[in-house]
């Protein structure tokens, strides 16, 4: 778990320091002559693309990175589609997955910073531990071209309970023999999510 969280810091610390980066050099190339020029900002209709990077803590708790990329219908409503990759921990063993959704975005204000509200909805498809039914809602705020929400989501996990077992019977050439059978099975895990993402 702490590598996952030292990944995601290093991640997020890189992300950072290109939008940095990037600003910078729009400064430098598109220098204005009015405030009135400066601050205005418009979504236009086209495409975007969100590189994100998410934190999960709950009863699957880890590390997201995905990325979503789709069309801005007009100066409000973005929808597109994404993939990922998902690294957690829950109740019984590791979850390594592919998540693919579908992803409406709503921005409240035309500026350069407006507080959004993101929907996500699609499957989760795992490598390792349970596929399932993959949602996701949050509320954040857009500056400019970097953002920061904080949401819901739900996800398919693996539950296994040491306590809860049925002993089986097997036949065999010497007789039989019982064994333990543990019992486990999914169930919906819910997971608190901060999104941090970068538009190219």
């Amino acid at each position: 778990m702490k590598k996952i969280l030292m990944l995601a810091v290093v991640l997020i610390a890189s992300i950072s320091t290109f939008s940095q980066s990037y600003r910078g050099d729009m400064v430098m190339s598109n220098k204005v002559d009015t405030h009135d020029s400066i601050s205005t900002f418009s979504l236009k209709k086209g495409s975007r693309l969100f590189v994100s990077t998410e934190l999960m803590f709950g009863e699957m708790s880890g590390v997201r990175f995905s990325a979503t990329y789709g069309a801005q219908l007009n100066n409000k409503f973005f929808l597109g589609g994404g993939t990922g990759y998902c690294i957690a921990i829950d109740w019984y063993s590791d979850h390594y997955s592919i998540p693919v959704f579908a992803d409406l975005r709503v921005d409240f204000v035309d500026k350069k910073i407006s507080p959004y509200m993101e929907l996500r909805t699609g499957v989760d498809f795992a490598l390792y531990g349970e596929t399932g039914f993959y949602g996701n809602f949050s509320l954040g705020c857009r500056f400019k071209r970097s953002s920061i929400s904080f949401g819901v989501e739900t996800l398919r996990g693996n539950y296994y309970d040491d306590d809860d077992y049925d002993w089986v019977y097997e036949d065999d050439v010497d007789g039989g023999y019982y064994y333990r059978d543990d019992w486990d099975s999914s169930y919906n895990a819910f997971n608190f999510v901060t999104r941090f993402s970068f538009e190219f």
